[in-house]
């Protein structure tokens, strides 16, 4: 188990409310942090409202339409969110999955120029290789509902027997 000093402050403080104990560290990046807790969930906190905001509305919308995978690639379950701590409780998957909804638009498109999407499409095409038609279609299909994903590099696309 983490100790309190090894946990940021909001991740103590949604555990406190929910009576919980966080249990290990499942990751970290641009947008906050990510935890287990003992009731075998994932505990996301944001560092940033906007990337909290657009991780929320996708998982909405994704519950909303009923979505829980796409072409195989399971989505976690949303079990709570939490403005004031800007926390959202999830399931933990296994791969494959889709997640890390945070950098993804929401009913409108990315206003970027065309020539640094061609080079965001170019670079993950050569990253994913052989695996980008599949990606491509994940995208789409998320695409087909109002969600703009972006953030598709391997760990928050996983694909079956892929080591995180």
């Amino acid at each position: 188990m983490l100790t309190p000093d090894q946990l940021p402050r909001r991740v103590l403080l949604y555990a406190r409310k929910r009576r919980i104990q966080i249990v290990d560290k499942l990751g970290s990046g641009q947008d906050g942090w990510v935890g287990k807790s003992d009731d075998r969930t994932a505990i996301k906190i944001f560092d940033r409202d906007k990337a909290f905001k657009n991780e929320r509305r996708s998982y909405q919308r994704l519950a909303e339409r009923g979505i829980t995978s796409i072409d195989g690639f399971d989505i976690p379950t949303v079990f709570l969110y939490d403005e004031w701590e800007m926390a959202i409780e999830m399931e933990i998957v296994q791969p494959p999955f889709i997640l890390d909804f945070g950098k993804a638009h929401v009913d409108f498109p990315p206003e970027y120029p065309e020539d640094i999407m061609l080079e965001h499409q170019a670079n993950q095409q050569e990253l994913w290789g052989d695996r980008w038609p599949q990606v491509l279609s994940i995208v789409g299909q998320l695409e087909r509902v109002g969600i703009y994903y972006l953030d598709t590099k391997p760990g928050n696309i996983a694909f079956p027997g892929q080591r995180l």
